[in-house]
């Protein structure tokens, strides 16, 4: 029997991310609120404060709904005291996605009784999802009787440098992401200005904080793609430093998703990680996708998560 693990440090992080970035945040600026004498253009900050609240309470509502405890053997799986057995399994995704109210998270779905009972887990909430999904791979997909998990090729990055590239690039200042990131920057720095009309000058260290923050996950989406013969290199264009490394024969398949211009890099390991790249049109996501089939990659196309 196999039992989800759920993840410590996604319970901590959810309090910790929720204290700081909401609620901190909340009391910090009703303080400044009846502490100012002069409130003039502040209800801006109210606006912004009520809009935290409301994302630190989903959080917290996400957490414990997403992670139910699920158990697994060779007949069934327990999913909140009810079993479901294999033998009425007619369909199973192991790199699908799952909605979340309007948005979407990696996971694994399971359909049984002809499409009437969906289960789900959710990959980055669990430790052990990869033993997991290697059993269902085994179990449902393969037919096999052992369970063997791939040993990736190490990577010589003396070879790394020696291949012939073709870069797949686009502008982070242009892209529809980026504007939207320079959108909010403005709306903090604006906040900002608001403070400074206030006695208390130090309070423009938070919005500032924000403005850094959301300067940091534009730098982060910024990112060129270089395919080789046998290689697939995610470098940063901002982070110049940061650089990402992938031997195609140690890849399993690529998920593209067209409307997040994402990639979904799965190893034969069963790992994967997932490379977000708003700054390429659409014309040049497809253009990586024809490269990647050239090189022999599975590339299982998605226009939506």
């Amino acid at each position: 029997m196999i039992e989800l693990k759920r993840k410590k440090d996604s319970k901590v992080g959810t309090i910790i991310l929720t204290t700081l970035l909401c609620w901190g945040p909340i009391i910090f600026l009703l303080w400044v609120y009846f502490t100012a004498k002069h409130r003039d253009g502040i209800f801006f900050l109210f606006i912004l404060c009520f809009g935290l609240m409301l994302v630190g309470i989903y959080f917290i509502y996400n957490a414990k709904r997403m992670t139910p405890k699920i158990e697994l053997d060779e007949e069934k799986v327990l999913m909140n005291n009810k079993n479901y057995y294999w033998k009425d399994l007619v369909n199973i995704e192991l790199w699908g996605s799952v909605g979340l109210g309007r948005g979407r998270l990696d996971g694994t779905i399971l359909t049984f009784y002809a499409k009437k009972d969906m289960i789900y887990f959710i990959d980055s909430y669990y430790s052990n999802i990869t033993e997991v999904k290697a059993f269902l791979k085994q179990k449902l997909i393969d037919k096999s009787e052992h369970i063997e998990l791939f040993v990736p090729e190490k990577i010589d990055k003396e070879e790394v440098k020696y291949e012939d590239y073709e870069t797949f690039k686009g502008n982070p200042f242009t892209c529809r992401s980026g504007i939207f990131i320079w959108f909010i920057i403005v709306g903090f720095s604006y906040s900002a200005f608001i403070l400074w009309q206030l006695e208390f000058k130090w309070v423009v260290l938070l919005p500032t904080f924000f403005s850094l923050l959301f300067f940091f996950f534009f730098c982060y989406g910024a990112k060129n793609i270089m395919v080789s013969q046998n290689y697939l290199i995610i470098k940063y264009t901002i982070l110049f430093w940061k650089i990402n490394i992938f031997k195609i024969s140690n890849v399993e398949r690529i998920i593209m998703l067209q409307d997040r211009k994402m990639l979904k890099i799965i190893s034969n390991d069963l790992t994967y990680k997932k490379v977000s790249m708003p700054n390429l049109r659409k014309n040049t996501f497809l253009s990586l996708k024809e490269r990647l089939i050239e090189q022999g990659v599975t590339v299982d196309y998605r226009l939506y998560y």
